[in-house]
């Protein structure tokens, strides 16, 4: 679907379509025409807008950009409020969550997330200790960047930790040079799925790599740390095992 923000795409397709027809119009006069099928003024008004001007309530928001690598789904609370995706790095493919700037100002009450996530089946994990790492980087974010990692059974969760209330080594915020970032949590014999990822939560930027998941010894401490209830999502089929962490 089309918004006010494909006006340009809309003015050149327009013009090109009237020629065809020998119907001459300037670009200019395009424009003109297209910001007032939006319901514009004039094209000054809806440049205006296209420039930064933040979006209102109810006003027309374009598809977000998912562009996740194998194994990997979008998720979250208001998910058309970030793009998603991967790219090139020094060490190899980082994953990224961005805040897209039309939206800010809308919802911010009630801190709109929005994840790249893998929902996995728990058999192999059974009665031990799994450790989810990742490294994360932040540019200006306000709110939250973090990894997160929950077991559940066929009523819902068992356990629960996204770093968010740990008083170090938590949720990274603000600007950020790369960090290593880790939850423990222990898997019940009853436990059915597991799942993970890593979120942005807010404004700004967050970068994630080296993703992992791996069982780790008994005597590894847990690190979940009494915490809020969160209403994370799931997938609606899950995963034989982790997969594609290295998001190639």
């Amino acid at each position: 679907m089309r918004t006010f923000r494909d006006a340009k795409v809309m003015a050149k397709t327009l013009s090109d379509s009237l020629a065809q027809k020998e119907i001459r119009i300037s670009h200019s006069e395009s424009l003109e025409i297209v910001a007032r099928q939006f319901g514009f003024e004039n094209w000054n008004i809806l440049a205006s807008k296209l420039a930064g001007d933040p979006l209102e309530e109810g006003d027309p928001l374009e598809e977000p950009v998912h562009h996740l690598p194998e194994g990997w789904l979008p998720a979250g609370s208001r998910m058309d409020f970030f793009d998603m995706g991967t790219e090139k790095g020094n060490r190899g493919p980082i994953a990224f969550i961005k805040r897209r700037p039309e939206t800010e100002g809308l919802d911010d009450a009630a801190r709109p997330f929005g994840t790249m996530m893998q929902s996995i089946e728990a058999k192999p994990f059974l009665g031990n200790k799994v450790k989810f790492s990742a490294w994360l980087r932040t540019e200006a974010v306000i709110s939250a960047a973090t990894i997160w990692l929950r077991v559940d059974d066929e009523r819902g969760m068992l356990r629960f930790d996204n770093m968010e209330y740990r008083e170090e080594e938590g949720a990274v915020r603000r600007t950020s040079d790369w960090v290593h970032r880790s939850i423990v949590l222990d898997v019940p014999h009853t436990a059915q799925s597991l799942h993970f990822g890593f979120y942005l939560r807010g404004k700004g930027i967050a970068f994630a790599r080296d993703f992992t998941l791996e069982v780790v010894d008994r005597s590894v401490a847990v690190s979940a740390v009494e915490s809020k209830p969160a209403r994370m999502p799931a997938a609606k089929s899950l995963l034989l095992h982790p997969t594609n962490l290295g998001l190639a």
